[in-house]
């Protein structure tokens, strides 16, 4: 792994702990209990779901990059075969399950893999992106 990528990860993990503040809230019972609340307006406050959030959107400017910076300007998809556009989707799909997988966020080591955001996400774009080419 080269420095630009460690320096990458690491800045990476501080960002998506960072902006969590423990806040008080009245339950029902008039019991107080603490949680975690993001000052984020944009980001989720629960702290799985921040991670993949945060993931997502620093992966797609790579992907985007190699379809619109380069296939598209280019004209390449005009001679892709069948082959081709498997290894263009496998390359831009595989980084959002491996690197989750090797990269486990703080609010995702305790989970099993089924309970993580990620995981879910990508199951969901993956039924999304079969039911839209598909039918």
């Amino acid at each position: 792994m080269g420095t630009s990528t460690a320096l990458w990860i690491l800045g990476f993990q501080s960002l998506i702990d960072a902006g969590f503040e423990r806040k008080e809230r009245r339950g029902k019972g008039g019991g107080a209990k603490r949680e975690k609340v993001s000052p984020s307006l944009w980001l989720a406050s629960n702290p799985s779901k921040r991670w993949g959030e945060l993931f997502f959107l620093f992966y797609t400017p790579f992907w985007l990059t190699i379809c619109l910076g380069i296939i598209v300007p280019y004209k390449l998809y005009e001679s892709f075969t069948e082959v081709e556009y498997l290894l263009l989707g496998l390359v831009s799909a595989t980084p959002s399950f491996l690197i989750p997988l090797m990269l486990v966020g703080k609010a995702d080591r305790n989970r099993r893999l089924s309970d993580r955001y990620w995981v879910k996400a990508n199951i969901w774009i993956a039924i999304f992106s079969y039911v839209g080419n598909y039918f």
